[in-house]
């Protein structure tokens, strides 16, 4: 994913290359070791999660780009975290409605796989 963003850095220009290449760089190794601990359901849950958190991402960075240089930097950054929070709030509404029943539904079929604990007698 990096190495195709970079070869489109060309076609895309600075800024959008700029503005996606932290998304695999963050993703990847996060969602590879959230498989090996914690399965894929846990997987795809990181991801999701990503996907939907870059919106607010996106919309920093760009307020960012287009605002330093031609305003005060506390403006800019002040603005950008707002529209990042207003662009964000409806997802947590959202994962925190969906988000508990996945939660939940993960959790037991995580506990079914679970062996349970040697007793004592076993041990020693």
């Amino acid at each position: 994913m990096v190495l195709l963003i970079t070869l489109s850095a060309s076609v895309l220009g600075s800024q959008w290359s700029g503005l996606l290449s932290p998304i695999p760089v963050l993703a990847w190794p996060l969602c590879a070791f959230v498989h090996h601990q914690q399965g894929s359901d846990a997987a795809r849950a990181v991801l999701r999660g990503i996907l939907e958190g870059a919106y607010g991402v996106l919309i920093f960075y760009t307020i960012v780009a287009g605002g330093l240089g031609h305003l005060s930097p506390i403006l800019v950054y002040a603005a950008a975290i707002l529209a990042s929070l207003l662009v964000s709030v409806p997802w947590l509404k959202r994962v925190r409605r969906v988000g508990l029943a996945r939660l939940a539904f993960w959790l037991s079929r995580r506990s079914r796989r679970l062996k349970s604990p040697p007793s004592l007698s076993t041990i020693g």
